[in-house]
C-alpha cells in the first residue's frame, strides 16, 4: 500500500466512524423531540379544553347575568304593585288601619336591593 491509500483508508474509517456518531446523536435527538412532541402536544390539548371550557363559562356567567336582571325586574314590578295597592287600600280604608301597611319609605328595602 502507498501513503496515498493508507491515507484514504484511514479516512474512510475515520468517516464511518463520525457517521455511527452522527447517527447516534440523530437518534438520542429524535427521541428527545418526540417525547417534547407528546408533551407538548399534550398541553396543548390541555389548553384547548381549558379554553373552550372558559368559554362555556363566560356563556353561562351571562345567561345568569340576565337571568338575575330578568328576577330584579319581576321583584321591582310586583315590590311596585303591592305598594300601589297598598296606597289604594290606605286610602280607601283610611287611618284607622294604617298600622298594617308599612310603606317602604319606613326604613325597608325594595325586594331587588334586597336580593
Amino acid at each position: 500500500m502507498s501513503g496515498n491509500e493508507k491515507k484514504l483508508d484511514k479516512l474512510r474509517r475515520e468517516n464511518d466512524l463520525k457517521q455511527e456518531q452522527l447517527h447516534g446523536l440523530q437518534i438520542d435527538n429524535d427521541n428527545q423531540t418526540s417525547g417534547d412532541n407528546h408533551k407538548a402536544s399534550a398541553e396543548g390539548h390541555e389548553i384547548q379544553d381549558l379554553h373552550s371550557e372558559i368559554q362555556l363559562l363566560k356563556k353561562d356567567k351571562i345567561f345568569l347575568n340576565d337571568r338575575q336582571k330578568n328576577i330584579n325586574l319581576a321583584c321591582d314590578q310586583v315590590n311596585g304593585w303591592s305598594n300601589k295597592v297598598v296606597n289604594k287600600l290606605h286610602i280607601q280604608l283610611g287611618t284607622e288601619y294604617s298600622q298594617f301597611f308599612n310603606s317602604p319609605t319606613n326604613g325597608q328595602e325594595s325586594m331587588s336591593e334586597t336580593f
